[in-house]
């Protein structure tokens, strides 16, 4: 497919499906926005946002499904009705492709969207095949009257006091956006969209700012937005109403972000809307754990919600839990015994400590995966091998930690019996060990290469074995179209 300035631009063959789909099952479609970076779109770098016939709604649900998208939940500070969210893998890629799916157009305050644009059939209506990408987009002149609207609607009082008092100008993305279409829709097709879709003074001011080839200031977008808001059929909030939502919003949006870096539990990313998945990745020393349980954070987080967890010691939310015990340890100090000899407590309560944080932790992790979160595990406990692999740290034979080793094993005999856990094993030869950690001897990355075959984990753990001698991001993108496959 060839752009507008001569360059090949290639489309995700899962881009190219979808479209091909819709197109095959008769489902009215367009893009209704952004058509001036739709080569960005159609090579996954950008979202798509798709305006579909109500009526097809399950086709088109159904089409998205055959291609293995998934649909994913947007947090309550940024869900709006008739609106979708589907996400989608492609396979040659690794690329995640994210589709906006409007049944209804609507634009206005941020986090609120208190108006409703009921021109869903006109925009429909004026859909034509893209000139050199041949997908389905709105008529530009259209278009240039939706921009207008939405950039008023979406104006607030700062920026309209921004450029009277500084000279603020609109977003560069606007800008682009109007020289884009100012260069293809026709004036008189402009004039005539608004003046079907507006009442006549409204529809003049619209026509004027869309056509005059000057790009409108926040001031003069401020005060269209209050005589849109009076526009008959296109109040869906009114003002007091958007302003208490818009509040509401916000502070639980803050809510939400702030658990998320201090406790690193809290959900800020679209959710899938059935069940998630609990990922966890075991492995010797240079097998690439925490680089690619980094990876797939950032590859995955950018469109859905990823938390990450360190199961080993020394880190997470329940470290709180550990370190309360340590106190508690100094406190009591030598005063309690086993027989004639002194309990080592603050030894004992270590290994109870870590266990316990481990075993919250993947509590934790199943619970956030129930509600569509995937949950990335760097590492995993097992509780066979002691010392090694984050198993138990204290002898069961030990006079001085006895009593809490028992506990300690009680905790992990608790997370064998999780379920619901996917795991890679990612397996690396000595030489390749060696080269990734050289600061380890043969000796120690021997025996952990020979211990990993002997982990053995709970009746729910599903363990996928993984070739990590080959480049890790080769690695990645199998264990990510892994992941993918079993959402």
């Amino acid at each position: 497919m060839n752009g507008e300035s001569g360059t090949r631009v290639e489309s995700l063959g899962l881009i190219d499906g979808l479209f091909r789909t819709l197109a095959r099952q008769g489902v009215r479609h367009c893009v209704f926005k952004s058509v001036e970076h739709l080569a960005e779109s159609l090579r996954g770098e950008s979202d798509i946002d798709l305006l579909v016939d109500g009526a097809h709604r399950q086709t088109c649900r159904e089409a998205l499904s055959s291609l293995e998208f998934r649909r994913v939940v947007s947090q309550p500070w940024a869900r709006y009705p008739g609106i979708e969210d589907w996400v989608g893998l492609d396979a040659a890629t690794g690329r995640l492709v994210h589709v906006h799916l409007h049944f209804q157009l609507h634009s206005g305050l941020r986090f609120v969207k208190h108006l409703h644009l009921p021109w869903e059939e006109v925009v429909l209506d004026s859909a034509a095949a893209h000139p050199v990408y041949y997908v389905p987009v709105i008529d530009p002149a259209l278009e240039l009257v939706l921009i207008v609207v939405r950039m008023a609607a979406r104006s607030t009082m700062k920026e309209a006091v921004g450029s009277l008092l500084r000279g603020w100008s609109i977003e560069r993305t606007w800008r682009k956006e109007l020289a884009y279409l100012w260069e293809r829709a026709d004036p008189e097709m402009v004039e005539r969209y608004a003046r079907r879709l507006l009442s006549p003074p409204v529809a003049a001011e619209v026509a004027r700012l869309a056509a005059s080839g000057e790009l409108p200031t926040p001031a003069g977008l401020f005060g269209l937005r209050a005589r849109l808001a009076r526009e008959p059929r296109m109040r869906r909030l009114g003002w007091g109403a958007a302003y208490a939502q818009y509040a509401y919003r916000r502070l639980i949006r803050f809510g939400a972000r702030k658990e998320r870096r201090f406790l690193r539990s809290g959900r800020v990313g679209k959710r899938l809307e059935g069940q998630g998945l609990v990922v966890a990745l075991v492995g010797s020393d240079g097998a690439g754990k925490s680089t690619i349980a980094r990876e797939l954070e950032g590859r995955l987080g950018n469109k859905l919600d990823v938390q990450r967890h360190y199961m080993g010691r020394q880190s997470g939310p329940a470290l709180l839990v550990h370190r309360a015990l340590r106190r508690l340890a100094k406190r009591l100090g030598r005063s309690l015994r086993a027989g004639d000899a002194p309990l080592d407590i603050s030894t004992g309560m270590s290994g109870v400590g870590f266990a316990l944080q481990r075993s919250l932790l993947l509590r934790w992790s199943l619970r956030a995966a129930g509600r569509g979160s995937l949950v990335v595990l760097d590492r995993y406990p097992q509780g066979h091998i002691r010392g090694s692999f984050d198993g138990p740290m204290l002898r069961p034979d030990g006079r001085k930690v006895g009593p809490f080793s028992r506990v300690e094993d009680s905790l992990y005999r608790v997370i064998e019996r999780q379920g619901g856990v996917l795991l890679f094993r990612l397996r690396v030869s000595p030489e390749v060990a060696k080269a990734r950690k050289p600061e380890e001897s043969m000796e120690v990355i021997d025996r952990k290469a020979a211990t990993l075959d002997s982990l053995r984990f709970g009746k729910g753990v599903t363990v996928v074995d993984i070739d990590a001698d080959r480049p890790i991001a080769e690695v990645v993108a199998q264990i990510e179209a892994e992941i993918w496959r079993r959402l």
